[in-house]
Parts: C-alpha cells; structure tokens; sequence
C-alpha cells in the first residue's frame, strides 16, 4: 500500500505501536496530503486558513481565542490566518475583539469546500458501522478533553520558566464530524509533544521523529530514513546534521561500500529514552478514564481511519 511504501505504518514500529499519539499524527500527515490534492485549485491554498474557514462556516462567527482553542493552535497563528483571508475578501470584523464571520464571497467558497470536506469524511469513515462511529467520535471528544490538560500544564511549566505561552480558552467545537476532530487532537498533542521535548532535551518534535525512526532501525541508510518519515530530503540531511553536531547522531561508512549508516550515539539513546518516558507518561494520562475494551476497539477504529487515509493519499 502507498502508507507502506511512504513509511506511515512503520512509523508505529516498537513502543510506538502501543501508543496513540503517533496514530494521531500518522492519519493527521496523510489527511493533509490527500487534501493538498482534493482541495487544488480552490482558495485559500493555506490548508491552516482554510480550517479557520471552515470553523468559521460551521459555527456562523468567532473569536480569536474561540478559534485558537477550536483548531488547536495558538493565537498568534490565527491571526495571521484571519489576517490572509481578511486580505482576500472573505471573512470580516467590525472591530477588533469582535467575533470573525464569513463575508458573501467566504460563505460561496465554504459551500463548496464543504461539499468537499463531506466527500472525504465518508471515504475516510467507510467500513465503520454507526455505533462505531458514535462511540469513535465520544472516544475522541474525551481524548480532546485531557489534551487540553496536558497542553495547559506543560504550557504553564514553560511559563514558571520564562516562556511566553498562552493558555486555552473555552471549548467551542461541534463534534459532529470525525475530521475536525481529529486534526484539532493532533495539533493539540503535536503542541504538547513540541513543548515537552523542547524542555526536556532541547530537541523539536521533527527531531524527536528522527530519533525514534532512528532508534527503532538499526544502521539505517539515509534513504530507508527518508522512505520511513516521508519528508523531504533537505530537510531531514538539515536535521541530522544538526543532531549530529549535538552529538546524538554518528555516521558511519558501510564495511561493504554501501550507503553510510546512521545510529544513535549513546547520548542520544539517553536523550531517545528521556523522551519516550515522557511520551509514555503523556499517553497514560491522555487514555484516563477510557476502560481497557474501548481502547482496543479505539486502536482498532484508528489502524481502520489509516488504513483508508492511505487510499486518501496521492501516490508519490
């Protein structure tokens, strides 16, 4: 399948398969290049924008804050968001801290990105029975909930710390599509994730990617490392390069003539094993209140919602 072959499902290699965060990011990055697709052609090609746009549709008018806890995000990517489609004639304010609404040209161009958006839901839902899909939907809306949790405790350390950070506002969401919902739990758990390993080690959550592909695959060339995390070359060879001035990463030439080989150093198993504490951490306190049945049939429900997002997804 196309997620085997851009490595998506090797991404739950190890520990990580027991996880559900790594699920929720995997069907977060195949959703959003499926849409790069479905959605060419059509403004505003931001996917960011387009998601306040669609907010903005669903729920008639909004705040900044509103938004920002909706999409999981920070206010300051909003605005710059509200600020683009403001700029394209599609969404208005009569004053600053007034709520955002769509203009005529945003409510035409909602229409049909909806029309779109209802398309996709169906192809990434099929083969679920209703009650599944209920009982995936109420999974989810909890999930969202301790989040939320985590991200204000690990946004309030950063603040104890000197950082500006900003703390959620009040939930404004309608949890009537499996879609938004899952991409709002994937921002929220990527800003967590970003947030703790940047305390814990420095480290940002692209790195951390690295690091676990990285520790779950031995002597990996750098071209199996590009087929597993499914990025772009230049990022990564930027990426590594870093890791390996941080002294975490060592290559080394093949015995055969082959690729050289990357592996961690042991500085970066300790730093590769400190993270992964806390995502374990992270994860036990995210399924709180979820009986062991339902986290099965929630695993089971997220591996199904991959396993169509592939199908979704353009071949590369």
């Amino acid at each position: 399948m196309a997620g085997d072959k851009n490595g998506d499902h090797a991404l739950l290699a190890g520990i990580q398969k027991d996880l559900l965060s790594p699920r929720i990011l995997v069907l977060k990055r195949l959703l959003e290049q499926s849409a790069r697709t479905d959605f060419a052609g059509l403004e505003p090609e931001n996917a960011f924008a387009r998601r306040i746009l669609f907010a903005l549709f669903r729920n008639r008018e909004s705040r900044v804050f509103e938004l920002a806890y909706t999409l999981g995000s920070d206010m300051a990517q909003v605005s710059r968001g509200l600020a683009t489609l403001r700029k394209d004639g599609l969404v208005n304010t009569r004053r600053q801290r007034d709520p955002y609404t769509l203009t005529s040209e945003g409510e035409k161009l909602g229409k049909q990105l909806f029309v779109i958006a209802e398309q996709r839901e169906a192809r990434l839902l099929r083969g679920l029975e209703t009650g599944e899909i209920i009982e995936l939907v109420a999974m989810l809306i909890h999930l969202q909930g301790r989040a939320n949790v985590l991200l204000a405790e690990e946004l309030a350390l950063a603040r104890s710390e000197g950082e500006p950070s900003e703390l959620p506002a009040a939930q404004t969401e309608f949890a009537t599509r499996v879609h938004p919902l899952l991409s709002n739990l994937a921002n929220t758990v990527l800003r967590t994730a970003t947030a703790a390993f940047k305390r814990l080690a420095g480290a940002s959550q692209f790195e951390w990617r690295v690091l676990v592909n990285m520790a779950e695959r031995p002597a990996i060339p750098f071209a199996g490392l590009v087929q597993h995390i499914g990025v772009d070359k230049g990022q990564l060879s930027r990426t590594l390069n870093a890791l390996e001035k941080s002294g975490l990463v060592v290559r080394t030439e093949d015995a055969s003539g082959g690729p050289r080989r990357l592996d961690l150093t042991a500085k970066g198993r300790r730093v590769y094993r400190l993270m992964l504490t806390d995502s374990e951490q992270r994860n036990a306190h995210m399924i709180e209140g979820l009986r062991p049945v339902h986290l099965e049939r929630l695993r089971a429900q997220l591996d199904r919602l991959i396993a169509n997002a592939v199908t979704m997804a353009p071949e590369t």
